[in-house]
C-alpha cells in the first residue's frame, strides 16, 4: 500500500434533507444538507424549532411599539416606557438616565469563575436601571420610540427629524404625514410605503419624487397620477 493510500480519507456522505415538526408552533420545516454540515461544523444540534419561531426567540429581548404609563425609579413621575410597571429592574426617565444623579460604575461587579456566566448577568440585567424610551431631542412626542430631533408627533417609531408626524415607522426628514412607512423627505402624505422626495400623495408604494398623487406603485417623478404602476 503505497503512501497515498494510506492517507487516503473518504468524504463524509451529506445527511439528506429532513423534515421535522416545530417544537413551538408544530408546524413542518425543512433542514437542508448544507444546514447539518454548518451545525456540525460550529458544534451545535440542529434546531428543534422552524425558523419563524427562532426569528421570534432573537427578536423577544427588542420591545419597539408596545408602551406602558409607569413612574420613573429614580425622579418618580410619570413617565412612558417601553417596558411594564413589574418590570423586575429600575427603570429611568431620559432626564434622570442622562443626568450625574447615578452612577453606571456604582453597578461593576467582579465575575465569579464558579458560577455560570448567564446566572451572573441575569443578575446584573436586574439590577442596572434601563432606559424607559429610546429619544433624544424631541418635543412635545411622548408616544414615541426609537425617535430623535422630532416635534409634536404621536405613535411614530424610528422617527427622525419628523414634524406633526402620526401612526408612522421608519420615516425620516417627514413632516404632515399620517400611516406612513420607511419614508423620507416626504410632506403631506398617507399610507405611503418605501416613499422618498413626495408630498400631498396617498397610497403610494416604493415611489420617488412625485406630486399629487395617488395609488400608485414603482412610479418616478409623477404628477397629478392616479392608479398608476411601472
Amino acid at each position: 500500500m503505497n503512501q497515498e493510500s494510506k492517507n487516503y480519507q473518504p468524504k463524509k456522505q451529506l445527511k439528506q434533507t429532513e423534515t421535522r415538526i416545530c417544537q413551538n408552533c408544530g408546524k413542518e420545516f425543512t433542514i437542508e444538507p448544507e444546514d447539518f454540515e454548518f451545525y456540525e461544523k460550529i458544534g451545535v444540534p440542529a434546531p428543534t424549532f422552524c425558523p419563524d419561531c427562532r426569528l421570534q426567540r432573537r427578536m423577544m429581548w427588542r420591545n419597539e411599539r408596545k408602551l406602558y404609563k409607569r413612574k420613573c425609579d429614580l425622579c418618580g413621575k410619570d413617565i412612558i416606557s417601553i417596558y411594564p410597571p413589574d418590570a423586575p429592574f429600575p427603570v429611568y426617565c431620559s432626564k434622570c438616565w442622562n443626568s450625574d444623579k447615578w452612577d453606571p460604575m456604582d453597578y461593576g461587579r467582579e465575575y465569579d469563575w464558579d458560577k455560570p456566566f448567564f446566572e451572573q448577568i441575569e443578575k446584573l440585567y436586574k439590577k442596572v436601571p434601563h432606559l424607559s424610551l429610546m429619544e433624544l431631542n424631541n418635543t412635545n412626542c411622548p408616544f414615541v420610540n426609537y425617535a430623535w430631533f422630532s416635534n409634536n408627533s404621536y405613535m411614530c417609531f424610528d422617527l427622525g427629524y419628523g414634524e406633526d408626524m402620526m401612526y408612522s415607522k421608519a420615516c425620516h426628514f417627514v413632516k404632515d404625514s399620517i400611516d406612513c412607512s420607511y419614508a423620507k423627505k416626504i410632506e403631506l402624505c398617507y399610507e405611503c410605503v418605501e416613499v422618498e422626495k413626495s408630498n400631498h400623495s396617498s397610497f403610494l408604494k416604493n415611489c420617488e419624487n412625485c406630486l399629487d398623487s395617488h395609488f400608485l406603485t414603482n412610479c418616478k417623478n409623477c404628477s397629478s397620477c392616479i392608479l398608476c404602476e411601472n
